[in-house]
């Protein structure tokens, strides 16, 4: 982790410019602008060259899939002015062929050679063979990066979209004095509305900002993975204690000084510490070769494996400290026992505790070193050092440390006062039970600290799968039912009657309602420029990226809408024809526009002022952010385009895509909207999923040790019972079955009370995030997670209890 916070910032300076493609980047996506305004703002002498875009998003299909995506027109001999290597055979572009993002082909099933369709305006199909994919370029419009990228000829987006040419939402210019990018900057957010001008400055800021979240992550796991650490050599010393208690206590008894003992085994812990440090970065060092290139690919960034001493350097003490400061509890706690004491082994090794003030001490150190650690991440300065942010980094890690020993503190303590609860019904089983329930109630602090652990793991496990089926259904659920169907078709205004035969005689379609959709600019609230409006309130926001929206008709026939009202009124009949419109709740909340508000709007090149008469609900996947009374949209646009919203029979979907598709005119396609929705989130389930994943394994990780380590200390604290009862005539098979039986009421209580903890959690997330109160509960989930609870705790136990009794009576009492 040290050498990746090393070599990302590094790598993201050297990268900027190239990722940028020029000395500068105009983006004027609210308000596009021109080529001939752009060479007025920036003359002829101030560049050395300009190259200009067009981006947009639409609609994409193959020979497997239909989805959704961005497309981005340029000039192929001259962008990008810098960084020709991210965009291989960028150069040799030819008319009708495109580059695509790796993630996108990924999703269309698609390669290199192979052809995809675009809908011009008209919505006819246009076919483009795929020239080259691209892994490596970094986009910054709405979600490309999410959604992926087309990139083609400017005058081809020019002709399909029906734009006039010329116009451009991005350019890149390399300049003859970069001194004068300030100057530039001004002169082009002045002269062009709502432009933004980025340099390499701006561009490295931006990459650090949002790699910021991916290196927190990894830091906070690697401190996980000490703190696992940490908690090994604790238990590690414990049990080497125990086994030369005798030793210590006649090494006490011939008068040899506490600090002389504790220096010696803390020289032991020290040794441990160093080769278990340099055994971690060589380990490390070989794998980091493979995981630069892994992470490279993860951030879009050029990495490349550097060897680095500063990374070793700040590594190696942090190991070291890390053993001597876990080995010092059990070494504390014998060195205040009398030789008596410690040849009784009555007296429980590791559980000392240590004064109030000491704690506060601990407290203090671990969140300084840990906002230390944490600081450039937690704000916006990778790579760099600040005072402050050391001050606040520690703070807010001494608050999130005293949360966490509050939770660990208060969820132990129930898990303890249930196994007290259980111990006091002993008396009505049988034998191996009652020994079982009597040890849990017996050393209940303890076992509730193991549950803890273990509550972590299996709550990790469920709630991630849990959320994960639910969240994809969820927004899938939204989407047919805004869509009011399970299929989305989208025709040219010209193939109307075609359409609506096919649909009227295709076996398994339920019903269809024709809708149209128009796209919007907004221009002004209440006599203000929009842009203006935004720019004054400071804010950003990906609704409002670019100003246009799309806009729904309404039919006010229907008394059953897609969409819910969260404030305002709804249309009534007597709308039908009038400008009224509803807006997405986003306006109300980003632009602080108010029931009763005029807005002037662009409607199919025609400017009109709608008034606002209430506001819908916002959801994760947004079909349209306008609503107009059906008669309203006929009466002033002229839709190009229409859509179909199919109720199909679902058990048949594919098969009646396959035939809508197959016979279909040129202008249509057809796709699942539920499809699309899981294909589109998939990315971001798989890092939802994938994180819960790594939390999962390092708690049961964590778990196992501790357990395996308390069954080796408790057995060896009760070694002379244990001698006894196998002198007797108990077998070693009995013994073990005992343990076994009680660590698996052990796992089984926390893998319950986790799982329950999940489907709460769960359904607290959907209710307050998505406003859904129905949860799709899966129970082979909780199966699993309560499974692997019992499998881990049962595995680790019998391993430790086998090592733990393979010698003999004689042995033990020795």
């Amino acid at each position: 982790m040290s050498m990746l916070s090393e070599l990302v910032p590094q790598a993201v300076h050297e990268s900027s410019k190239k990722v940028l493609g020029g000395d500068i980047e105009i983006q004027a996506y609210m308000k596009p602008t021109t080529l001939t305004d752009l060479e007025k703002v920036i003359p002829d002498h101030a560049r050395k060259n300009m190259t200009i875009g067009y981006v947009t998003n639409t609609m994409i299909k193959s020979d497997h899939k239909i989805t959704n995506a961005f497309v981005k027109g340029i000039d192929p001999k001259q962008y990008p002015l810098y960084g020709e290597d991210m965009l291989p055979g960028v150069r040799s572009l030819r008319e009708n062929e495109v580059l695509i993002t790796k993630n996108l082909a990924n999703r269309l099933q698609v390669q290199e050679g192979d052809n995809i369709s675009l809908p011009n305006k008209q919505g006819e199909l246009n076919t483009f063979q795929i020239r080259g994919l691209v892994e490596k370029a970094q986009e910054s419009y709405g979600d490309s990066m999410i959604f992926g990228m087309i990139y083609m000829g400017y005058n081809q987006l020019i002709q399909l979209q029906n734009l006039t040419p010329g116009i451009t939402n991005e350019a890149w210019v390399t300049l003859t004095n970069n001194e004068e990018i300030g100057q530039i900057r001004k002169n082009t957010t002045t002269a062009i509305e709502g432009s933004n001008v980025l340099d390499s400055g701006d561009k490295e800021k931006k990459m650090l900002i949002d790699v910021r979240s991916l290196l927190l992550f990894l830091r906070v796991f690697s401190l996980i993975t000490l703190a696992i650490a940490g908690m090994t050599t604790f238990n590690t010393m414990t049990i080497m204690m125990s086994t030369r208690i005798r030793e210590v206590a006649v090494m006490k008894a011939i008068g040899l000084k506490n600090s002389f003992i504790m220096y010696s085994f803390a020289v032991e812990a020290f040794l441990i510490g160093l080769l278990g440090t340099m055994g971690g970065i060589l380990v490390g060092e070989l794998a980091s070769v493979w995981f630069s290139s892994y992470m490279g690919a993860v951030l879009v960034l050029p990495l490349h494996w550097e060897f680095s001493w500063q990374a070793i350097v700040s590594t190696l003490p942090v190991g070291i400290l890390v053993t001597i400061i876990a080995a010092w509890m059990p070494l504390r706690s014998v060195s205040h026992m009398s030789p008596l004491q410690l040849l009784r082994g009555t007296e429980p090794i590791g559980e000392g505790k240590l004064p109030f003030f000491k704690k506060l001490q601990t407290l203090f150190f671990a969140s300084v070193v840990v906002g230390f650690y944490l600081q450039d991440v937690m704000f916006d300065s990778v790579g760099s050092f600040q005072i402050s942010n050391l001050l606040l980094a520690s703070l807010t890690s001494m608050v999130i440390l005293l949360l966490i020993i509050g939770l660990i503190n208060v969820t132990s303590w129930i898990f303890g006062l249930l196994f007290r609860l259980l111990g006091r019904g002993k008396s009505l089983f049988s034998q191996p039970i009652y020994l079982a329930l009597h040890n849990l109630s017996m050393a209940h602090k303890r076992n509730g600290l193991l549950s803890v652990t273990l509550t972590v793991g299996v709550l990790s496990v469920v709630l991630s799968h849990v959320l994960t089926d639910n969240l994809i259904q969820v927004i899938q659920m939204q989407m047919e039912v805004q869509s009011k169907g399970n299929v989305l078709l989208t025709s040219s205004a010209s193939d109307v009657k075609v359409v609506e035969h096919l649909l009227s005689t295709t076996d398994g379609v339920i019903s269809y309602k024709k809708g149209y959709k128009q796209e919007t600019q907004l221009l002004q609230i209440n006599d203000q420029s929009a842009i203006e409006k935004l720019k004054s309130l400071g804010r950003t926001s990906k609704v409002f990226e670019n100003m246009k929206f799309s806009t729904e008709a309404v039919d006010l026939q229907e008394k059953n809408h897609s969409y819910k009202i969260s404030s305002g009124r709804d249309f009534t009949p007597e709308d039908n024809g009038a400008l009224h419109a509803l807006l997405i709740e986003d306006f109300q909340t980003e632009l602080g526009v108010k029931q009763g508000d005029t807005l002037k709007v662009n409607l199919d090149q025609k400017t009109m002022n709608v008034k606002v008469i209430g506001f819908f609900e916002s959801n994760l996947f947004k079909t349209a952010e306008i609503r107009l009374p059906e008669q309203t949209m006929q009466k002033y646009g002229q839709s190009t385009s229409v859509s179909y919203y199919v109720d199909a029979n679902a058990g048949k979907i594919q098969d009646i895509l396959d035939l809508l598709n197959q016979k279909l005119p040129k202008s249509a396609m057809a796709y699942s909207i539920k499809q699309t929705v899981a294909e589109s989130l998939q990315n971001v389930v798989d890092t939802f999923s994938n994180f819960f994943s790594i939390v999962s394994l390092l708690a049961f990780l964590t778990s196992g040790l501790m357990i395996g380590n308390q069954v080796v200390i408790s057995l060896l604290q009760q070694k002379r019972d244990v001698a006894i009862m196998k002198t007797v005539g108990v077998s070693t098979r009995k013994l073990i079955s005992s343990i076994l039986t009680e660590k698996a009421i052990l796992s089984f209580v926390a893998g319950v009370v986790a799982s329950g903890l999940a489907l709460i959690f769960s359904f607290v997330i959907l209710l307050s995030v998505f406003h859904v109160s129905l949860m799709l509960m899966n129970a082979y989930w909780v199966v699993i997670g309560i499974g692997m609870s019992m499998l881990v705790t049962l595995l680790v136990s019998l391993l430790a209890s086998l090592q733990s009794m393979a010698a003999k009576p004689i042995e033990m009492l020795r």
